[in-house]
């Protein structure tokens, strides 16, 4: 049995760490404030999730993409 190699998504704090597992695998802006929106989760934590470039790539056109599965 293979143990599970911890991600940098395990190390965020719970608001952040709920926003990454709802966001698909890729998403814009808008996408991700209207999720969070109706999860309950802030403006400013989704800022602070797409700024961390531990766990997200941000491509041309404003598209972020996850780069580890939760």
């Amino acid at each position: 049995v293979l143990d599970r190699v911890e991600s940098p998504v395990d190390n965020l704090p719970t608001n952040r760490r709920e926003l990454y597992g709802i966001l698909p695998d890729s998403f814009t802006y808008s996408e991700a404030i209207d999720l969070a929106t109706e999860a309950g989760i802030s403006k400013s934590t989704v800022k602070r999730l797409l700024n961390n470039r531990e766990v997200l790539k941000k491509s041309r056109g404003g598209i972020y993409e996850k780069l580890f599965e939760v």
